[in-house]
């Protein structure tokens, strides 16, 4: 990894080293959400260290969202954080990220994550039922 960080290095190529998330490498890179393939990446210090780790999305035909976080430990890129769900999306607090989902059941889960020293750790996990459940 070069002077630039995370920041000067191709999502791609990272989508690819990442056995988890390089079958969504071939869809290539998208603007926005609604279209299968690679999101444009995010950079946030969700370690509090200072540096930014790197967290891209990366939404399948199916309508589901496969997410990574990667952090920069001297020349190496590691995962420190992967999820998949259906109508994902992520926002940061502080230091910690929260994952949404909407699955199909009228829930939405919550999860926080917050790095622990080592990896991104639940600290937090909720549903929460926006509309009454089909009872058949």
């Amino acid at each position: 990894m070069g002077a630039g960080g995370l920041a000067a290095v191709d999502v791609t190529a990272v989508v690819k080293a990442d056995k988890r998330m390089r079958l969504l490498a071939g869809q290539g890179v998208v603007n926005a959400p609604g279209r299968s393939g690679i999101r444009p990446p995010v950079f946030l210090d969700l370690t509090g260290d200072g540096q930014k780790e790197m967290v891209v999305a990366a939404d399948t035909e199916s309508g589901r969202t496969a997410l990574s976080v990667y952090a920069a430990r001297g020349k190496e890129i590691v995962p420190v954080l992967f999820s998949i769900g259906r109508r994902l999306a992520a926002e940061s607090i502080g230091h910690d990220l929260l994952l949404r989902t909407a699955p199909d059941d009228g829930s939405e889960q919550v999860v926080r994550y917050h790095w622990d020293g080592t990896r991104m750790t639940v600290v937090n996990d909720e549903r929460r039922y926006t509309r009454p459940r089909d009872p058949s």
